[in-house]
């Protein structure tokens, strides 16, 4: 599994060096219906993944756990995440190529663009896999 990932992440500057046309230019912007990890409350994401194994003390756990859950409902909730686009679809198409050997793996899976100046990639404990191409 990890060999997948690493795989799937491997192809980021491919993704991420491609050419603009600048006469036609279109900012990418989200399509289709809003994931539910946009609408989901911040306290039952927490609650959920408290649920988790950490080897954490249970105050360090709880800490850990709401930091995170915070910051990437902040990411979430302030424009910085793309769905539904072009670009997050071929992501998707592709990592259900790769793990078509795994479908209850990729169905927990989803995939996001971020809007960032820095190419980067990146997987959250709840599935959630952010590329951030460089334009």
């Amino acid at each position: 599994m990890f060999r997948k990932f690493t795989f799937l992440f491997s192809l980021l500057p491919f993704l991420c060096f491609n050419q603009v046309d600048f006469n036609n230019y279109q900012p990418i912007q989200s399509k289709g219906e809003t994931p539910e990890l946009f609408s989901s409350h911040i306290l039952d994401k927490i609650e959920v993944e408290l649920k988790n194994d950490y080897d954490l003390s249970k105050k360090e756990k709880k800490d850990f756990v709401t930091q995170r859950n915070y910051s990437l409902d902040s990411l979430l909730h302030y424009g910085y995440v793309i769905y539904g686009d072009e670009l997050s679809t071929y992501i998707q198409d592709l990592a259900q190529v790769l793990l078509k050997d795994e479908p209850e793996l990729f169905s927990e899976l989803n995939f996001f663009v971020l809007k960032s100046n820095v190419s980067n990639a990146f997987i959250t404990p709840n599935g959630s896999t952010f590329f951030s191409p460089q334009d």
